[in-house]
């Protein structure tokens, strides 16, 4: 996913809800969609079931974070993960036992998204480690005091610096402005609320 310009920004909706997923598909523009553990325990049903139904909603990917917290517990659930669909995008976070996780992931072709991204060394780790993507999370670190859109940017220009091929989608978009500015910075894609 390199950052050509030439195809349009992807837009992903945060939810694991069908029913909202049903709505927003309704305007033919929704590319695919990215999960968290407190999404998926939002609809009280087992995560495999509600991870199938999306995939049978949406063209594109269903991202699916793992829960595990150690690098070999997360290596596994993420085979698990993948294993559900060919669609399936496993979210590892950038965390420091991710990290090798996302190694390991890469060395046996499990595409991997690394979520809750917040600086531009942890984005430089996990695409280093052969993360497919890399997920800033925009209003997150506007909460904290930061500023997720020049996060955003300059993970971008860092990824061009060292052409490193990760995609970046930034997570946790919730203004119009904000997808705005990350269309013209030429960000790969957007995941909504």
């Amino acid at each position: 996913m390199q950052r050509s310009g030439r195809h349009p920004m992807q837009i992903y909706l945060e939810t694991a809800n069908a029913d909202q997923l049903r709505e927003a598909m309704a305007w033919r523009v929704v590319d695919g969609v990215f999960t968290d553990p407190a999404l998926l325990a939002r609809e009280g049903r087992e995560t495999t079931a509600i991870v199938q139904e999306l995939v049978e909603l949406v063209p594109g990917p269903v991202a699916v974070e793992v829960t595990s917290s150690g690098t070999e517990e997360i290596v596994e659930e993420a085979r698990m993960l993948a294993s559900l669909h060919d669609r399936v995008l496993v979210r590892v976070p950038c965390v420091p036992a991710g990290i090798p996780a996302i190694a390991a992931l890469a060395d046996q072709r499990v595409a991997v998204d690394a979520s809750l991204c917040f600086s531009v060394p942890q984005a430089l780790l996990a695409a280093k480690a052969g993360a497919s993507l890399v997920s800033p999370q925009v209003s997150e670190m506007d909460d904290a005091g930061g500023d997720g859109l020049t996060l955003v940017s300059s993970i971008m220009t860092m990824l061009d610096q060292f052409d490193l091929k990760s995609g970046v989608i930034a997570g946790s978009v919730r203004t119009v402005g904000q997808v705005a500015e990350l269309a013209r910075m030429g960000a790969d894609g957007v995941a909504l609320s």
